[in-house]
């Protein structure tokens, strides 16, 4: 926006000017009326049809000339310059609060244009009520109820900018409260984005102790295919003893069966051999019965009396023959037997010895079950836990997943709130710097209006260019006198 200082002298010219011509043509028509108040039709005159308001619109042009520097025209820049830098919508919030940045704007403009209206107008009527209240008083004795007609229309004239000046004044307040506003929506903003920092940094520590129970879970797992090999281990192991345990029940099975054949053979050989001794004791006996007939029946000799000791000792030499031979082969086939029992009884044990065995076997047999049963159990365990692991392993799989989905999204709101915020804070310097330029063009039409130090401003030009025009209507009026 152009700002004038008070340094312009050829605006000031410029609106001496005006005020001249006007002053010129207001003592015209105040002659005219004198003229005729002189001729006694004072009473006829109706000074509405003379009067005309010395307020003027706000497109008025004040066009400020010189030398080197260009025209300008001050109801183009309010209307037509922009101070700020205009706002890009990036999302559907920002794009509204565009809007109402737009809306707030046109409304400053508008607002300013109100403003520097009402203060061309307060002033311009303060000047022209101070050049009429001259008026007035010179007035008073020779226009009868006439200034009261123009008196009551400067009043109304005034309360109308009176009330623009309360319109002004409202429409301020509504732009300050909506630029209150708008610092109040960035401060939720800001907390929201505060708040989303703290849900991240949350999530970021419950992720971080999903890692360690995870790392806890893969630690139990790890362990647990360690007892799982040490199981199978210990299974392999269970499974040699009972291969090698019915290995020796077998090898035992066959030894005694074979010791109890060889029982069964050693039974038989002696049954043979009592049989042999029973059919040769048979022969033996015949033998001497038949030695006995012959010796009794031989007629040749009476061996009664001569063989009665002989055959009584040949018998007894005989039977002690006899008896030792068959002693001798008792002895032999006993010793020989009395052998074969004490290695049937070194390798086959005896009946207790079958019943601790048969204990024993069934013992093992027993713990051969257990084994199966606990290998069993291992197995469905071993699948249990490796069901387990499995399900371990796609929940850590869901979970890992699911907390990279959750950090991903979790990131996308953060860059989302940060561009929003990035967005609010150039929106917020905007406004900012929108603000501090009304505030200097306000400053400037004050000093421009008022003055500053030994400069003068509207309001001194305005006053000064009211003494000439006065003084010069005074010097027409005393001329005409």
């Amino acid at each position: 926006m152009q700002k004038f200082g008070i340094h312009d002298v050829g605006c000031l010219a410029e609106l001496d000017g005006r005020f001249s011509d006007e002053s010129v043509e207001f003592n015209n028509k105040l002659e005219e009326i004198m003229s005729n108040t002189n001729s006694g039709s004072l009473d006829s005159l109706s000074i509405d049809n003379y009067f005309q308001s010395y307020i003027r619109p706000r497109n008025t042009h004040f066009i400020r000339r010189g030398p080197s520097l260009p025209t300008v025209t001050i109801l183009q820049t309010f209307l037509h310059k922009n101070t700020g830098v205009p706002l890009k919508p990036r999302n559907s919030n920002v794009a509204q609060l565009a809007q109402e940045r737009d809306k707030e704007k046109r409304e400053l403009a508008q607002l300013n244009d109100k403003f520097a209206n009402y203060v061309e107008r307060v002033h311009f009527l303060e000047v022209h009520n101070k050049k009429l209240e001259m008026e007035l008083n010179n007035l008073k004795s020779k226009a009868g109820d006439e200034p009261n007609k123009i008196r009551q229309m400067y009043e109304t004239e005034i309360k109308e900018a009176k009330n623009l000046i309360k319109e002004t004044e409202k429409d301020k307040i509504n732009a300050e409260l909506k630029a209150d506003s708008c610092v109040n929506d960035v401060n939720k903003l800001k907390k929201r984005l505060d708040d989303t920092y703290d849900n991240r940094n949350a999530d970021r520590i419950r992720i971080d102790d999903l890692f360690k129970e995870i790392t806890d879970n893969e630690a139990e797992i790890s362990l647990i295919k360690r007892r799982i090999e040490d199981i199978n281990e210990e299974t392999r192991r269970y499974k040699q003893d009972a291969q090698r345990l019915l290995d020796e029940m077998k090898k035992i099975a066959n030894e005694l069966d074979s010791e109890t054949l060889k029982r069964l053979q050693f039974q038989n050989e002696k049954d043979l051999l009592s049989e042999e001794l029973d059919y040769i004791n048979k022969i033996h006996q015949q033998e001497m019965d038949e030695l006995r007939r012959k010796m009794f029946y031989d007629p040749g000799v009476d061996s009664s009396q001569f063989f009665k000791s002989e055959l009584t000792n040949a018998i007894r030499e005989i039977r002690q023959e006899f008896d030792k031979k068959n002693a001798e082969q008792h002895c032999d086939i006993e010793q020989w037997y009395k052998i074969q029992i004490q290695r049937t009884q070194l390798k086959k044990p005896e009946p207790a010895d079958n019943l601790i065995a048969r204990e024993e076997t069934r013992r093992l047999r027993t713990a051969v079950s257990d084994q199966r049963r606990d290998i069993a159990n291992m197995k469905a365990r071993n699948s249990e836990m490796e069901t387990r692991i499995k399900e371990l392993e796609e929940l850590f799989k869901n979970e890992q997943k699911e907390g990279q989905d959750l950090v991903d999204s979790k990131d996308a709101q953060i860059a989302d709130l940060n561009q929003r915020k990035k967005d609010l804070l150039e929106d917020y310097n905007e406004l900012t710097k929108m603000k501090a330029n009304l505030q200097d063009e306000i400053y400037t039409y004050r000093i421009l209006l008022e003055g500053e130090g030994q400069q003068e401003g509207l309001k001194q030009v305005l006053e000064s260019s009211e003494a000439r025009a006065n003084q010069n209507r005074l010097n027409a009026i005393y001329g005409l006198k």
